[in-house]
């Protein structure tokens, strides 16, 4: 028995290639070094974080309870990776040096989240979700605009969308407010929406995002540029110290607005918290709208996702093509006060009132923006070229004629003279 199993072993190594064992170790330890990192490191109001963390409090829990199996692993992978060197500068081997490089980072990668690991046993999975959120909490508060100069990166989108404010004289940098607005699908007017303000205002709004961003690459991304996991406790932390904040009640299903919703149609249902905060905190509620960009885009068809989220489908639109690119209208209208409700944000009376107001003046504002954008004449951006180049034109022609005429001014005075002396 044990020749036939020397035998299929031998066989087994023939057959193997080179440094294939080492390989498999190495994408075991580079695996399993991936779910830990991502585990600690992910944001706290990702929508996987705490089961990842209680996987990860699992697994280290388990290995640490056999006795001597975390300290073998990391001798196991300090000898391989001090054998590879030594094969490497033996052989001047470039495939074997490699695998040394790796071999040496795959350790020291082992050493650091072995420490984070232990940190996680000893205080637990919720102690360690309540000191991420304690952390995210302070990066929210703590959080400055970008500099000015990076308004400039919004140029070329500016250049083609042509964003026309409306009510820029509601913008207060003194006053903080709850601006809300309507969300055009696949929120296309979100980023060019934000600059106008802060370059009309000076006013930066941190925008409140689904849940779904965050936890993801782009959502690091929306964190830079202000924005803010739209949960009750950052709102409250939001407006405790005195930041302007941006809310699109209709959400997910708002920018995903299936063909057979009008264009420009509020899906609020029938939510209230962001009337509640605004009353909560006694904020001034700035109500704001887009009017344009769903104008460029014709729905193809809608794909259900019930699997993700309850009544969502994603449309799929055909391409935008140029003569289709028009401008984006903002409107920006008077702030409705809430402070007389006295901080009472669990009536819901008081709450739906506000709502309503709010819900109210968004509308007029849609109605508004459309009007404005059927009388525009440059609304188009094939429009506005054509018009820009006549315009160009006729200034040309004109300014020639003036030159023509204030040239030829001297030859005629002189003709003049000359008619002049011969009758006398």
């Amino acid at each position: 028995m044990l020749m036939t199993f020397y035998t299929w072993a031998s066989g087994l190594y023939e057959i193997i290639p080179d440094y294939a064992l080492v390989d498999l170790i190495l994408a075991v330890y580079t695996f399993l070094h991936v779910f830990v990192a991502i585990s600690i490191f992910t944001v706290s109001d990702a929508f996987y974080k705490k089961a990842f963390v209680k996987i990860h409090y699992k697994l280290v829990k388990m290995f640490y309870e056999i006795p001597f199996l975390v300290q073998l692993m990391t001798l196991f992978l300090t000898v391989q990776a001090a054998g590879l060197c030594y094969l490497a500068t033996y052989n001047n081997d470039s495939v074997i040096a490699l695998r040394a490089v790796i071999s040496i980072y795959t350790w020291v990668c082992s050493i650091f989240l072995q420490r984070l690991s232990i940190g996680l046993a000893k205080l637990g999975v919720n102690r360690c979700m309540e000191i991420e959120q304690e952390i995210e909490i302070y990066n929210i508060s703590n959080w400055k605009p970008p500099p000015e100069w990076t308004n400039s990166l919004m140029a070329p989108i500016n250049l083609i969308l042509r964003p026309e404010v409306v009510g820029t004289e509601h913008i207060s940098n003194e006053t903080p407010g709850l601006y809300v607005s309507n969300h055009g699908l696949y929120g296309l007017e979100m980023a060019s929406f934000l600059s106008a303000v802060y370059r009309e205002g000076n006013v930066f709004l941190r925008s409140l995002s689904d849940h779904f961003h965050f936890g993801q690459f782009h959502g690091e991304i929306l964190r830079i540029f202000g924005a803010v996991d739209g949960s009750r406790k950052n709102v409250d932390c939001l407006m405790e110290t005195k930041q302007n904040v941006l809310v699109y009640p209709g959400g997910g299903h708002e920018v995903l607005k299936p063909s057979t919703i009008p264009r420009y149609t509020l899906m609020w249902k029938e939510r209230l918290g962001f009337a509640r905060m605004a009353i909560k905190h006694r904020y001034p509620i700035v109500p704001c709208c887009s009017v344009g960009t769903e104008d460029m885009m014709d729905t193809i068809i809608d794909i259900p996702v019930d699997f993700a989220r309850k009544n969502l489908k994603i449309p799929i639109i055909a391409p935008i093509l140029p003569h289709r690119i028009q401008k984006v209208y903002f409107w920006i209208g008077e702030p409705i006060r809430t402070d007389q409700y006295e901080g009472d944000y669990m009536n819901d009376e008081f709450a739906r009132e506000v709502r309503d107001k709010v819900k109210a003046a968004v509308k007029s504002g849609i109605r508004e923006m459309k009007e404005k954008q059927e009388n525009d004449p440059n609304r188009f951006l094939v429009n506005h070229i054509a018009n820009s180049a006549k315009d160009s034109l006729n200034t040309m022609v004109e300014y020639c004629r003036h030159a023509f005429t204030i040239e030829s001014l001297p030859a005629q005075l002189s003709e003049d003279e000359s008619v002049a002396k011969k009758m006398d």
